[in-house]
């Protein structure tokens, strides 16, 4: 995104109520190989057997870092109107 300088990723699970799976912020790169965020930004998914969920993921691009993005990993989020 045109000027942007970082970006923040959330990934939630819309079937559970929209359960926060990554959230971090502070990231600079366009591209991010695959086991790339830390445990502690990252709960992977984990359906019942046999259950088909669905995860949104955001990537916000930023012009200016921030602090912190609301919500812990591994709970549940307010509902994204």
């Amino acid at each position: 995104m045109e000027g942007a300088t970082v970006y923040a990723i959330y990934m939630v699970d819309i079937n559970m109520h929209y359960f926060l799976h990554w959230n971090s912020i502070g990231v600079t790169e366009t591209s991010l190989p695959e086991g790339w965020a830390p445990q502690s930004d990252y709960f992977g998914p984990y359906p019942p057997k046999g259950a088909t969920h669905t995860y949104d993921v955001y990537v916000i691009a930023l012009k200016n870092p921030i602090d912190r993005l609301k919500g812990g990993v591994n709970t549940q989020t307010l509902k994204i109107q």
